[in-house]
């Protein structure tokens, strides 16, 4: 990871400084940000903001998210907490395929 400029232990969910220490990273904190409009355009039925469990509903698609993205556990994901927390996810997955890439065949 060090090559990436990501020190291991560094990307915490709301660790805002771990960001800004590799260029990547601050590209996927980007990313996650610009994508919390279009989450909130599906899923926040009530249109307060946040998204809930009554947002959710019976979408199955979406039931499992508000609890993963959910950082202090008060039933509400709030643009913080899902930045910080698919920025997180989205770290791992590139990470993953930069490794197997890097793996001979």
């Amino acid at each position: 990871l060090s090559g990436l400029g990501v020190k291991l232990g560094t990307l915490r969910k709301l660790d805002a400084t771990a960001w800004s220490k590799s260029p990547l990273a601050s590209e996927i904190m980007k990313v996650s940000h610009e994508a919390w409009p279009r989450v909130l355009s599906i899923a926040d039925v009530n249109d307060d903001g946040q998204i809930t469990h009554a947002d959710v509903g019976s979408r199955f698609w979406l039931q499992g998210s508000v609890d993963f993205y959910d950082l202090d556990e008060d039933g509400k994901v709030s643009q913080a907490e899902f930045t910080s927390s698919f920025a997180s996810w989205l770290m791992t997955e590139v990470l993953v395929m930069k490794e197997k890439k890097q793996k001979p065949k």
